[in-house]
């Protein structure tokens, strides 16, 4: 097996089924294009931490790490997955429940899943139009075949 200090979660410079455990904890604020041209006291979440653009970019990065980790774990091998459901453009999205679906897709097997309420609430002050998200979600997905019919 190689050391890998720094990669893309999509592009890991290791070889195929060389691992047995992954933890990935990937940003999950959308925030627009703009985000750091926002004026003072505005947008420090987005500012704080890394943001995407839009769904389309967080599902994108989250499903690239997603294939890549199937490349990457040995038979059995465990992915445990952090995500957070978020509201963007006024929308929630679910992102736990497309994250599952995503991985099974792959050939995971939704083995667990396990939610942190968060003892910190960073609030922006805009008027609120859906319930906050003070939880997050630790999915244990298992390179395996699904045990169970979803459908």
């Amino acid at each position: 097996m190689g050391i890998c200090e720094r990669a893309e979660s999509n592009n890991i410079p290791l070889p195929n089924e060389c691992v047995k455990v992954i933890m990935f904890d990937p940003p999950f604020v959308i925030s627009g294009e703009n985000y750091n041209e926002s004026a003072k006291g505005s947008g420090f979440i987005s500012k704080r931490f890394t943001a995407f653009k839009d769904f389309e970019e967080l599902k994108e990065m989250y499903s690239g790490s997603l294939k890549e980790f199937y490349r990457l774990l040995q038979p059995k091998g465990i992915v445990i997955f952090k995500c957070q459901d978020i509201v963007a453009s006024g929308k929630n999205h679910f992102t736990h429940c497309w994250v599952m679906q995503e991985a099974m897709k792959m050939g995971f097997y939704p083995k667990d899943m396990f939610i942190l309420l968060s003892k910190n609430r960073l609030v922006d002050g805009r008027k609120q139009q859906h319930a906050r998200k003070f939880h997050s979600y630790f999915w244990v997905f298992e390179k395996r075949n699904c045990k169970v019919n979803y459908e």
